[in-house]
């Protein structure tokens, strides 16, 4: 249950690995600023925690660079020969599990560089942490939850359509579809993610009240590890419903593609494989 509905995509997997625009470089040479700025969007830091937060922030991005940089020029070039013969569903999987798994090791690094700086946090400022949490949990809830299932699924059926639009050029008649089928079948998961952030924030603060104990690192690993544990058996089997119609919906339009939209899709990875090679010559 790591992804909401079209985010498993096929599409969606490329636009985890990077985004396609010709501004990568540019944005990725920059992360510790952009990483700076949303941590500093939840919480005042000392000038002590400030100086770790920075060296954290640096040797995070050299180990991305370092480690996660060749896993993904890897991944996209073999998506691209996958894409120019025989894709699969079997190989659909395989980028679900890769993306699942490179989660799993940022989640893992950033945790593990992230403890003594939790640990290090006054009362006051986990005030202001949680705080945050609140308002970011309150804008959530407007912008996806608190809307008509009519509009909801219009927006879910855009969306799509707008990504589909982009990776291919242009979007037939018949993948429209397809699409607006799928935002039709999908169940609303935006209550669900909403419900789960809320039992896991709720988990987090008091979790946070125990930062000094000797298990705390352990305790926030197990947090964080996995929806599961926040999640409703009857939620699960939605989401499981959800995650089977994306499945299908992303084998189909796959299938569809005419020649002029595989050699679209197939440009555009191909730019951001150049881009990842130049970050990765950067090192």
């Amino acid at each position: 249950m790591r992804n909401r509905s079209v985010r498993l995509g096929l599409l969606a997997v490329v636009v985890w690995v990077l985004s396609a625009c010709s501004a990568t470089q540019f944005f990725y040479n920059r992360a510790d600023w952009f990483i700076e700025r949303a941590v500093s969007d939840y919480v005042d830091l000392s000038e002590a925690q400030q100086t770790r937060v920075d060296a954290i922030i640096q040797g995070w991005v050299v180990w991305h660079r370092r480690e996660e940089l060749p896993r993904y020029y890897a991944l996209l070039n073999d998506l691209r020969r996958q894409l120019g013969g025989d894709f699969s569903a079997q190989y659909y999987d395989t980028l679900i599990s890769e993306a699942e798994a490179s989660w799993a090791r940022t989640r893992e690094r950033v945790l593990a560089d992230a403890i003594p700086v939790l640990v290090s946090l006054s009362d006051t400022q986990v005030a202001q942490v949680l705080e945050r949490l609140d308002e970011k949990q309150h804008e959530y809830y407007k912008k996806y939850v608190a809307m008509s299932d009519k509009e909801r699924i219009r927006q879910r059926n855009e969306s799509v359509v707008d990504q589909l639009d982009r990776w291919l050029g242009s979007v037939t008649a018949e993948q429209k579809r397809q699409v607006a089928e799928w935002a039709g079948r999908a169940a609303d998961s935006y209550p669900i993610w909403y419900r789960v952030r809320e039992r896991r924030q709720r988990a987090f603060a008091e979790l946070l009240a125990q930062r000094k104990a000797p298990d705390f690192a352990q305790e926030l690993a197990g947090l964080l590890a996995e929806d599961a544990q926040f999640v409703s058996d009857w939620e699960q089997r939605q989401l499981a419903q959800n995650r089977r119609v994306t499945r299908s919906l992303m084998l189909s339009v796959e299938q569809s593609l005419s020649a002029a939209q595989r050699d679209h899709l197939l440009a555009e990875l191909r730019k951001i494989s150049e881009d990842i090679r130049n970050l990765m010559d950067e090192r």
